[in-house]
């Protein structure tokens, strides 16, 4: 299980921070091994990654216009930087939340450290998924289009997205993450005048800072085996699943959601803001056919804006 999390468009330094802030939180209740983001402020797309939680890197993600997050639950490949998220190839840049059950299959044939690196290196070639199974969510950014952040729930992943609009209720910016409950607690608390979109499986969307637009580039997972051999074995030979995150201390209600406080540094200001919102504990992840034969490059072309 790992987190995704991003923002593209015309958004204030305080709602980044807050944006930054909560959606680094919530999504390294996900992953806590590592983080990663590419991002840009003007210029060409960057890449920073560390070990730990991804809140150590709040500020740095504040600071950006554009921002494409991942935190890692490491379940193939060490614990390391360059295991961290996003990966590189050819100038793509790629997110992975989910797991490939045949990776071993590909052992001595590619070159690979964590089962992401897969998809990323069809990716980066034009080449469709169609002889990985698996499930999840990508995210990627090409060299040759640096306003778009691409987004693809390939098959039984986690994604939601929304758009910020202004008091004109134009699109000025986009925001995603994991799950869509954390996303609005997010954006509730940021102030923002926001709308959720109904993403489908399989689709490729183009996620800009005028609004999110559907490609006509679809990615499905072959059939397969669908056992998760990524997890490691533990000293007694049997297999561990990742341990549950332990519920947050706060106030409760009927639902089950718990009211919780975090304080955000204002550097600008020098002061500390307390920042309350609500989260469920214990969030956790909960089609299988052929892909076409296709250039993957050349079906981005066309795309259709989404409305909401």
């Amino acid at each position: 299980m790992c987190g995704l999390f991003g923002w593209i468009g015309n958004l204030q330094p305080d709602k980044r921070l807050v944006l930054a802030t909560l959606l680094a939180k919530f999504n390294t209740k996900r992953g806590e091994h590592s983080w990663g983001f590419t991002s840009r402020r003007g210029g060409p797309w960057q890449r920073e990654r560390g070990l730990g939680e991804a809140t150590r890197a709040i500020y740095k993600l504040a600071k950006n216009h554009t921002v494409m997050a991942h935190t890692r639950w490491a379940t193939s490949g060490n614990i390391t930087v360059e295991n961290a998220h996003p990966f590189e190839l050819n100038g793509v840049m790629l997110a992975h939340n989910g797991v490939i059950y045949n990776d071993y299959d590909f052992i001595g044939e590619e070159d690979y450290q964590v089962d992401s690196q897969l998809i990323l290196n069809r990716i980066a070639e034009g080449r469709n998924l169609s002889d990985l199974a698996g499930y999840g969510t990508i995210t990627f950014t090409r060299p040759d289009n640096l306003d778009t952040v691409y987004l693809c729930n390939v098959g039984q992943g986690d994604l939601a997205i929304a758009c910020v609009l202004n008091r004109k209720k134009k699109v000025v910016a986009l925001v995603w993450s994991s799950l869509e409950g954390h996303l609005a607690d997010t954006l509730n608390t940021a102030h923002l005048n926001w709308q959720m979109y109904q993403a489908s499986e399989n689709v490729v969307y183009a996620a800009k800072a005028t609004g999110l637009y559907r490609t006509s580039t679809e990615l499905e997972w072959s059939e397969g085996d669908h056992h998760w051999r990524s997890w490691r074995r533990n000293g007694l030979g049997h297999l561990e699943a990742p341990p549950k995150s332990e519920p947050k201390p706060g106030v409760g209600r009927d639902d089950g959601m718990v009211r919780t406080k975090c304080s955000i540094w204002d550097p600008k200001l020098g002061v500390w803001h307390d920042v309350w919102y609500w989260t469920k504990p214990g969030d956790e992840d909960d089609a299988d056919a052929d892909a076409p034969d296709y250039d993957l490059f050349a079906e981005y072309q066309g795309e259709k804006e989404i409305q909401v």
